[in-house]
């Protein structure tokens, strides 16, 4: 039986990302997420995260701090790599989905135990 060790590395530098705190941030997906790259102290990701969106977006994070979920349940730590495929198609050539990924500059997916470039990501949802 063989077992692999998933190999992690340092995140890679990507276009988009604006540091803050030193603390590379970027808004993800179309629901108000947001990405760290590397693996941050929660208060220090929020404070970034914070300082991003007031930046960027005009709103200020601590009002989602007002609900019911905690700090803890919002900034998660996630192993991710870059890609350039969907990972749902089978490999299709035809797939419109990884068309329409390869046109951004870098997408990230979740990570799977066979990814050998694997990077911590700090995010918030």
């Amino acid at each position: 039986m063989t077992t692999t060790t998933q190999t992690i590395v340092d995140p890679p530098t990507l276009s988009g990302f604006t540091t803050h705190y030193g603390i590379p941030v970027a808004g993800i997906g179309e629901d108000g997420d947001l990405a760290a790259l590397g693996r941050h102290d929660p208060r220090r990701a929020f404070a970034a995260f914070r300082r991003f969106v007031r930046r960027e977006w005009g709103w200020d994070l601590a009002a989602e701090m007002r609900g019911p979920r905690s700090l803890d349940e919002r900034v998660r730590h996630e192993l991710w790599v870059v890609t350039d495929r969907c990972g749902e198609c089978g490999d299709d050539p035809d797939c419109s989905y990884c068309s329409d990924i390869r046109t951004c500059p870098w997408w990230l997916r979740e990570a799977t135990p066979a990814d050998r470039t694997a990077f911590y990501v700090t995010t918030w949802t």
